[in-house]
């Protein structure tokens, strides 16, 4: 959690009852300052994961990136708070990151909700495919000698690719494009599959 961030801890509605729900946010309290609590009702899960994607939206209000942590607490909980930042990001362009600890903590694996919702486009594959070389200053002509896409094509692909944040202002891959690229590349998908013996 840096300088500026929120931190929003979904919880079930009436968990002040639960010791063991009362002592983790009492916890978390004492070790983040401005922690806020969204209480949520697991028996109306429709309506509060409408309200959850709204709740987001305001909060996230202003940032590009929303960092979803999904691990313990209820199953319904857990798959509300997905499904409602599947929505805001319809709604909403930003970087949205599902991040999910192992069971035995041995560490956490991050996964780029909006690059699974960004339809396979073939354009922003090649784009991203030239960028993702080791170019000094990536270019909008660099794009169309490596690509063959003609310039002006280029330009327009690569105004929506910092729009959904997969290039920076100055055509340098993000970290959120190069899951795109590993996720809709079909060269990600070649030799991965083994027989088993």
């Amino acid at each position: 959690v840096g300088e500026g961030d929120s931190l929003i801890v979904v919880v079930p509605r009436g968990y002040e009852g639960d010791e063991k729900a009362r002592t983790a946010v009492n916890n978390l309290k004492k070790l983040v300052e401005g922690l806020e609590i969204c209480e949520f009702d697991p028996s109306d899960a429709l309506s509060e994961i409408t309200k959850m994607t709204s709740f987001l939206k305001e909060k996230s209000e202003g940032s590009r990136t929303l960092h979803l942590c999904l691990s313990g607490g209820m199953r319904i909980i857990v798959i509300s708070t997905l499904l409602a930042s599947q929505l805001l990001a319809r709604e909403v362009p930003r970087e949205i990151w599902v991040e999910v600890d192992l069971e035995d903590l041995s560490g956490t694996v991050r996964i780029p909700l909006n690059a699974l919702l960004i339809s396979r486009n073939e354009r922003f594959l090649k784009i991203l495919e030239a960028l993702s070389r080791d170019v000094k200053r990536p270019s909008v002509r660099y794009v169309e000698s490596v690509t063959s896409i003609p310039s002006a094509t280029v330009h327009r692909e690569m105004g929506r690719m910092i729009s959904l944040g997969l290039i920076t202002k100055d055509y340098k891959i993000t970290d959120f494009g190069r899951a795109y690229l590993l996720i809709h590349s079909e060269k990600a998908g070649k030799g991965r599959h083994t027989k088993t013996p």
